[in-house]
């Protein structure tokens, strides 16, 4: 079987999974589901994450492996990844990595192990430190990449300290490699604004009639403590509701779908980036690796026919296997 997987992100509720489904409905016996969601690596968290709700039905890899409120960095994220595409591939069958997790997804292509030393590295504890306070820690070691951050991004500045601190390298400075685990066709995956935010709108309001709030109220108070500090999105919301109490329904409903709508701005953003970043890398790899095929594909479900679309994926696949023979 020769090496190739398909890569499916997009922003929340663009259609992603549905793709996913449609081409594992067509051959069931040839594709194997993939995830790449944060959220969806944890057996308690159904609702909240999406996750597929007829699952079961299809080959699938990497859904519901942590019981307990853990973490992985993208460095064991990629090694978990890579063995399970090679577990995959020796079945005959073709990967599906799906999600919209951006640092996940970017780990198929570029390698992150040297952010990371070894993966039990002991990270600094931050939480005495104001956001504010980390960036000017941040900027004194460097001061070139404390500037290309926002002083209210928490997340990047931790993560700036943490290459620092785990490489000595100075996080302006540190490079990761483009290297592609295998073959590989990319479809980026969006909609037109409005129709994304209709979409978001109206997702939010289906899990919370499916009985998310009762999903976080049945986690004990080391999932709540963790999904508080990991901030998955409408979790801390609804964890909040139920200490609270005194704020109604719909107004929980509209700060989730808010937020949601403001993530997927960023992960708009940031896989717009992502994808221009693997053509542009894509193109030197191919002169260095001549055999190689990498295809980088966006769709806007807004207006594309599904079906169509679909058949155009297996028309690639088909044409990439017959090639390789």
């Amino acid at each position: 079987m020769k090496k190739l997987s398909i890569i499916i992100t997009g922003p929340t509720a663009a259609g992603k999974t549905e793709i996913a489904e449609k081409l594992l409905d067509s051959f069931p016996n040839r594709f194997v589901m993939v995830n790449a969601d944060l959220g969806q690596f944890y057996k308690l968290l159904n609702i909240g994450t999406a996750k597929p709700i007829n699952l079961n039905q299809y080959n699938h890899e990497l859904f519901d492996i942590l019981e307990q409120p853990e973490d992985w960095n993208v460095a064991k994220f990629r090694q978990i990844l890579n063995k399970t595409l090679n577990k995959i591939w020796a079945q005959n069958m073709i990967p599906i990595v799906v999600g919209g997790s951006s640092f996940y997804i970017k780990a198929f292509f570029f390698n992150p192990a040297e952010i990371i030393k070894k993966d039990d590295i002991e990270l600094e504890n931050y939480n005495n430190l104001g956001t504010l306070e980390l960036w000017q820690k941040l900027y004194e070691i460097d001061p070139k990449r404390a500037n290309d951050i926002s002083k209210n991004d928490r997340y990047r500045i931790e993560r700036a300290l943490n290459i620092w601190r785990a490489t000595g390298s100075l996080p302006s400075e540190f490079q990761t490699k483009f290297d592609p685990i295998s073959d590989f066709l990319f479809i980026y995956a969006n909609r037109d604004r409005d129709e994304l935010y209709k979409r978001i709108n109206t997702r939010v309001k289906i899990m919370l009639a499916q009985g998310w709030i009762e999903e976080v109220e049945q986690l004990d108070n080391q999932w709540k403590e963790f999904l508080l500090e990991k901030k998955i999105i409408g979790y801390p919301e609804i964890i909040k509701y139920l200490e609270t109490n005194d704020q109604k329904l719909h107004f929980l409903e509209e700060e989730i779908a808010k937020k949601t709508r403001n993530y997927a701005k960023r992960q708009t953003t940031f896989l717009k980036g992502l994808t221009r970043h693997i053509q542009e890398n894509l193109v030197h790899y191919i002169k260095d690796h001549p055999n190689f095929y990498g295809k980088v594909t966006e769709v806007n479900l807004t207006f594309a026919q599904i079906n169509l679309y679909i058949d155009q994926i297996i028309t690639q696949v088909n044409n990439y296997l017959n090639a390789k023979k």
